[in-house]
């Protein structure tokens, strides 16, 4: 059984591209207090639902918020 993403950490995860719309990882991270490896699960996770764009830039991953984004 997978364990369900917590909403808190994903309400401060978008809470930080209110800020700063284009961010990689690292920088949601510490945005969001939280460690790099569970920004990265939050964060594909709502690349999949389309609330915010990944693109690669590199060996690192750029993360943009979509206009559809309910922040």
């Amino acid at each position: 059984m997978k364990p369900t993403p917590d909403p808190e950490i994903t309400n401060r995860i978008l809470g930080a591209f209110q800020n700063t719309p284009v961010m990689n990882i690292e920088q949601v991270a510490k945005s969001a207090k939280t460690t790099a490896i569970t920004a990265t699960k939050h964060l594909s996770r709502l690349a999949k639902k389309g609330t915010i764009k990944e693109y690669p830039c590199g060996r690192n991953r750029v993360f943009v918020a979509t206009g559809g984004a309910n922040i």
